[in-house]
């Protein structure tokens, strides 16, 4: 009788950060990316975590410069890490091929650049391009940093429904839902499922509904993961650091087991009758 949406938290070791970003550069070969940092706290020297399109499957060249290096204000707060960048989650969102590129503007020796600059080589893109679909443009626009270029890497689309043979990575949660409406999940609540939720990268999540739409489903929670599953749109609070944390949730329109469809200008109540 209850409709049934899974969400799947893409798990990420990207950390939380506090800084500007700014695109000085973005094009189908290159892009330059420069972060400044300005700490007033150690939150804002935490590894920066940026989501970036990609025209594949494969890591591009990759150069960071520093500019203005500093006293790092809590010395005791350094780099750990000896590589100057790292990518994780390497994967096709939406028919776009994305990685999270993580920067750390500190340094082992107590200080830290106030600016990274990130150059970024592309191997040609080996499809046509085309038009987002406008689901491919909500999921995507506010989420890939370099969208305006990204765009035009869209997978070709399949045109034909078929079953889904393999899933994303991650943690699956099955959860049901009484009635139509905004909905809002708590932080706090994930963390008591999986305890390492703030280290995660939120804007690797995603919210998945049955094709259905929330509509004819059984009451069970437990059933196996249904083919076909339609991501849904969902806002985040809080998500620009780069971690989920206590204060942050996510927020979607879900709909019940039963509720009023809209069709052009009429409006009828559907029942659900299981």
């Amino acid at each position: 009788m209850f409709r049934i949406l899974s969400v799947v938290l893409m798990i990420s070791s990207a950390l939380f950060a506090s800084v500007k970003t700014k695109i000085i550069q973005s094009s189908q070969e290159n892009l330059v990316i420069q972060v400044v940092t300005n700490p007033v706290t150690t939150a804002d020297l935490f590894p920066s975590s940026l989501l970036i399109g990609l025209p594949s499957l494969k890591l591009p060249k990759t150069q960071i410069r520093h500019y203005r290096k500093s006293p790092n204000p809590f010395p005791r707060f350094n780099k750990e890490s000896e590589t100057d960048f790292e990518w994780h989650n390497l994967q096709i969102l939406q028919n776009l091929p994305t990685a999270v590129l993580e920067i750390d503007p500190k340094t082992g020796d107590g200080n830290f650049y106030e600016i990274v600059e990130i150059h970024l080589q592309f191997d040609p893109f080996e499809y046509p391009s085309r038009i987002p679909t406008p689901t491919e443009a909500r999921l995507l626009a506010n989420r890939i940093l370099n969208w305006n270029t990204a765009k035009d890497w869209l997978l070709p689309e399949k045109r034909r429904a078929k079953k889904v043979q393999s899933f994303p990575p991650g943690k699956w949660i099955s959860f049901e839902l009484l009635e139509d409406g905004m909905k809002v999940i708590q932080q706090e609540t994930l963390a008591n499922i999986i305890p390492s939720i703030p280290g995660h990268d939120p804007r690797a999540y995603m919210l998945f509904m049955s094709a259905e739409l929330g509509r004819y489903r059984s009451q069970s929670v437990n059933l196996p993961i249904a083919d076909n599953l339609v991501e849904i749109g969902i806002d985040i609070e809080g998500e620009s650091d780069g971690s989920f944390d206590i204060e942050d949730r996510i927020i979607f329109y879900g709909r019940g087991p039963s509720g009023y469809e809209l069709k052009i200008s009429d409006v009828n109540w559907n029942q659900n009758l299981y």
